[in-house]
């Protein structure tokens, strides 16, 4: 028995830690601090490592916390001051349990956010709608007016406010739309797939302010865009009745068509069977109706054009 004894304490608990590189920094010192996070932070950050610690046996915990330390060690190792426990997956049999643990060090790359709580955007989402420049302002006080050094939940709290404020269209709230716009810099990243003009729904994000235009290069699905930039336009063209309204919605088109006009170029230039160059002919033609609705044209040649949409021939 005093043989086995050693390799009996051997088995009851054993594991592996194993750790990807994905920035290659100096190790820390092992007086130096390091911040162990129990969930995702609420600040942007970079991985410095992925670390993966398995552990198997009698006397495993099942406990994120007992892994701390762990983390801790592995962090000093890749140079970072800043870490995360991601999650803890396995089973349990008897006495004995089989884990997987897995943790990411990190180093900060914004703010902490600072939008922290639902009360806290529904003050925001309040005075928004209600055009209340000044309750935005003190509300966003605290809030970094870069998009680059706020932290991505703050983004997405802004973003979502310009969105949801975005689509009353021709009539949003100019000046708090405008303070999100050009004071923070808040940019829309999709388009909601419902929106659509052919529906004759005035809440049209194109039609509201520069936020098209402005958050133009931030959409992510490109096609989306030109089919919503197809559907704004037409469903303008095919209804317009020469308003002052309606003006002030052209007016709006022709900040993001030049946009679209040169996105469908690049397109073509790269590959003209693709998606983007299809619609090529398509915007030309809308650009053309467009331009000859443009209120620096003379009025004759703008009632002909209305003239020819109301015949029914529709773009």
């Amino acid at each position: 028995m005093k043989i086995l004894l050693p390799a009996l304490l051997f088995l009851a608990a054993c594991g592996s830690t194993s750790v990807k590189k994905k920035i290659q920094l100096a190790e820390l010192g092992n007086d130096e601090k390091v911040t162990i996070y129990r969930e995702m932070p609420t600040f942007g950050y970079e991985v410095i490592c992925e670390v993966e610690i398995e552990r198997k046996g009698n006397f495993v915990s099942t406990d994120l916390e007992a892994y701390r330390s762990n983390l801790e060690v592995e962090a000093r190792k890749c140079g970072g001051k800043q870490a995360f426990l991601s999650g803890l997956s396995g089973f349990r049999y008897g006495s004995s349990a089989n884990v997987t643990i897995t943790g990411y060090v990190i180093r900060q790359t914004t703010e902490e956010m600072k939008i922290k709580d639902k009360e806290h955007v529904k003050k925001l989402a309040q005075a928004t709608n209600l055009n209340n420049e000044s309750a935005l302002k003190k509300l966003l006080i605290a809030v970094n007016p870069s998009p680059l050094k706020r932290s991505p939940h703050d983004n997405e709290i802004l973003s979502l406010l310009l969105h949801t404020n975005a689509k009353i269209g021709l009539n949003c709230p100019a000046k708090t739309v405008n303070l999100l716009l050009n004071q923070y810099q808040v940019r829309i990243k999709n388009l909601h797939p419902k929106l659509s003009v052919l529906e004759e729904d005035p809440r049209e994000i194109g039609f509201c302010q520069d936020v098209l235009a402005k958050s133009y290069l931030t959409i992510t699905d490109r096609d989306k865009l030109l089919t919503y930039a197809n559907n704004v336009t037409v469903g303008l063209l095919n209804y317009f009745s020469g308003s002052n309204e309606d003006f002030r919605k052209l007016q709006r088109v022709n900040t993001f068509l030049p946009m679209v006009m040169s996105e469908i170029k690049l397109a073509c230039s790269k590959d003209e069977t693709s998606s983007g160059c299809i619609m090529r002919e398509r915007f030309q033609e809308i650009r053309a109706h467009v331009e000859k609705l443009s209120p620096k044209v003379k009025q004759p040649a703008i009632k002909k054009e209305l003239d020819i949409l109301r015949s029914g021939i529709k773009i």
